[in-house]
């Protein structure tokens, strides 16, 4: 799959107070050249940037938009309550999940080339909104309807 503009790269942000969304802010500067969404909450991408000190222009997206290249693009996924670095809550779980369905389904349906995915604090979301999940793989296999995954560090 080739990533463009119209296809571009996904990536989920994780546990809005994990380090997901602080290595997600850095992308840009990584990759000037890599069309590509982040899938999280943009008022906790706002604030972590202040508090990090980066220097980042983000800007919303939704599907069907083209991915711009001059500001990191952000498919806006509320976080569902008030998040502090560092500080995991399981008021966040089911804000978690509903990035990682947007993402598996952006895949599924060709929105996306690939997906790049940041930890997830598992046991805030069992404890917060789904008892059985075991991980993103897990998660990303049953969503896709297959038996077999693989999953690469």
């Amino acid at each position: 799959m080739s990533i463009s503009a119209s296809r571009p790269l996904a990536i989920s942000c994780g546990d809005p107070a994990g380090i997901g969304p602080d290595l997600a802010l850095q992308l840009r500067t990584t990759f000037p050249d890599t069309p590509l969404v982040l899938l999280g909450d943009r008022d906790v991408l706002q604030l972590r940037a202040r508090q990090l000190a980066i220097s980042v222009s983000l800007s919303a997206w939704q599907p069907g938009e083209q991915a711009n290249l001059d500001t990191l693009p952000v498919w806006h996924c509320p976080a569902g309550a008030p998040v502090t670095a560092g500080k995991g809550d399981t008021a966040t779980a089911n804000g978690t999940l509903e990035l990682l369905q947007r993402a598996a389904d952006g895949c599924l349906n060709h929105s996306f080339a690939a997906l790049v995915t940041a930890p997830v604090a598992k046991h805030l979301i069992c404890e917060g909104a789904l008892a059985r999940f075991t991980g993103h793989t897990e998660y990303f296999a049953e969503r896709a309807g297959v038996a077999r995954v693989v999953m690469m560090l």
